[in-house]
């Protein structure tokens, strides 16, 4: 049985799953399957691609969606989280108004569900990565679960890192400053 948190990612991933074409800001491009081995310390494929062109259905955003999970686990379909894994999501705004706007109403929405979930969690602040940065380390089964959300100018960036031990959390935070500043 997933766990309602694994579902959640998986609910994100289905929403997102579109054919990938010309995306304002590419998520492999921005973190190579070198920087997500860093992360977590053991070389990862990218295995995973998805994406969303502009339409008023996502407020007229482009959305990239990377992943390098082991080879062979597949996101999409997989009943549970993955013992290692690296994602990285970028939404891009029409206007920096609309991504600060769609940033803090996501943001909200996660707080309501973590406040109904019995997956306790650590949200810390994080700083020269973006606009109201912050990360937040969940235990989940026998792993962790980390997920960094900045806001930057007109792109919302989220990095989940999937690790069997904690302390990934710095090199979370390097890869995600190295994403920002490339945007």
């Amino acid at each position: 049985m997933k766990s309602p948190l694994f579902r959640a990612a998986l609910s994100l991933a289905a929403c997102l799953a579109a054919p990938v074409g010309a995306l304002a800001a590419d998520a492999c491009a921005l973190l190579t399957s070198e920087d997500a081995a860093r992360i977590v310390g053991s070389p990862l494929p990218e295995n995973y691609r998805s994406g969303a062109r502009p339409n008023p259905r996502n407020a007229q955003a482009q959305t990239s969606v990377c992943g390098w999970f082991p080879r062979d686990f597949q996101f999409a379909t997989s009943e549970d989280p993955p013992e290692s894994g690296v994602q990285l999501t970028v939404r891009s705004m029409p206007a920096a108004a609309d991504a600060r706007a769609f940033y803090d109403k996501s943001n909200e929405m996660a707080r309501m569900v973590a406040k109904a979930s019995s997956v306790g969690g650590r949200m810390t602040p994080l700083s020269g990565i973006g606009e109201s940065a912050f990360l937040d380390q969940k235990r989940l089964g026998n792993g962790y679960v980390l997920t960094l959300k900045a806001l930057k100018g007109s792109h919302i960036i989220q990095l989940q890192v999937w690790s069997p031990g904690a302390g990934v959390d710095e090199a979370t935070s390097k890869a995600a400053r190295q994403i920002a500043s490339k945007l």
